[in-house]
Parts: structure tokens; sequence; C-alpha cells
């Protein structure tokens, strides 16, 4: 498949079930996340696998978390927060360093925040 193809082709997914991606499937994209754009400079990145157990502590983090956000969230609309983790079969966290570079910009202009890439893992 062409990539224009690939990318013309594809289609957001609702709702995650089983079976998430074999664990060569992660290394290959792991491999080709590594090669991506750096604007922000927050390399190097760091992944993290949330597997077993740590599952429902990070879907309470993710609630948690929107809460913090958005101090009207509801104790219903956190527990959609929490399903959406749940339910996803594989969850891969992406995070990177933040610069002091990085902070400066956003306080500058705020369409310029690739610090929020990084720093929402962080804030969980």
């Amino acid at each position: 498949m062409e990539l224009f193809d690939a990318i013309a082709s594809r289609s957001t997914a609702k709702g995650l079930t089983e079976p998430g991606p074999t664990a060569e499937q992660m290394e290959q994209l792991l491999q080709a996340a590594a090669h991506a754009p750096d604007h922000g400079r927050l390399k190097p990145w760091r992944f993290i696998a949330v597997n077993g157990a740590a599952r429902e502590s990070f879907a309470n983090a993710v609630a948690e978390a929107r809460r913090d956000q958005i101090p009207t969230f509801t104790d219903e609309q956190m527990e959609i927060e929490r399903v959406k983790i749940r339910r996803s079969p594989s969850i891969l966290v992406a995070g990177g360093r933040i610069s002091p570079r990085c902070l400066k910009s956003s306080r500058s202009s705020p369409s310029a925040r690739p610090w929020k890439i990084c720093c929402w893992p962080r804030m969980i």
C-alpha cells in the first residue's frame, strides 16, 4: 500500500478491543516513533508500556488528571475516562524532557505549546 493510500483510508476506532499489537508490531511502532520529527527538542523520548495491575492505577491517574484540568468534571465523566483506559488492548505512554526553552516559548505564544505533549504524562 502506498503512503497516501494508507493515510486516505485510515479511520478512527471508537472503541479499541483485543487483540492489541504483537510484541513485534510494538517494536516496529517504537522504531518508527524514534524517527519522528522533534521540533520541541524533547528527545530523548521515554516510552512506558502499561500492563497488568498498572492499568488500573493508570486509569485512575488519567481520570484524576482530567478532573484537575476541568474542575467541573463529574464522577460519571471520570468513570468514562477509566473505562476508555481499561478497554484499550495496549497502552504505551510517551514522554520527554521539558526544557526551559520550551516553557519560555510557550509563555510568549499560546499556539506554541510543545511542552504539553510531555507535561501531560507527568501530571498523571
